[in-house]
């Protein structure tokens, strides 16, 4: 008898204590969160984990969770970019510091 009480006891500290460190950890996630938010509003910036999910959607669409075959290119890399450059010529320009002929 005495035993059956004595881990009944022990069970419902380990249980009360599991249960105080996981509110206490949900807390503390639900400051962090209002805290990033809040500095996200006060300076103008996106959160980070607005990037961080961001970064998922630059994945090649050949990942292995997405039903396309390696083998077939993305529709992405299918389509090629036409860009403007404008051509300047770069002449060279002497420097004065290296110039032994000058006075000092």
């Amino acid at each position: 008898m005495p035993g059956k009480i004595l881990s009944f006891l022990v069970k419902l500290v380990f249980g009360l204590s599991a249960l105080i460190v996981g509110l206490g950890l949900l807390a503390l996630a639900m400051v962090m969160v209002a805290f990033s938010l809040l500095r996200a509003l006060v300076t103008g910036r996106k959160p980070a984990s607005a990037f961080v999910f961001s970064r998922f959607q630059g994945f090649p669409a050949s990942s292995p969770w997405s039903g396309v075959p390696a083998n077939r290119p993305a529709a992405d890399s299918v389509r090629g970019e036409i860009v403007d450059v404008e051509m300047r010529e770069v002449r060279e320009v002497p420097d004065a510091r290296n110039d032994k002929n000058l006075p000092r």
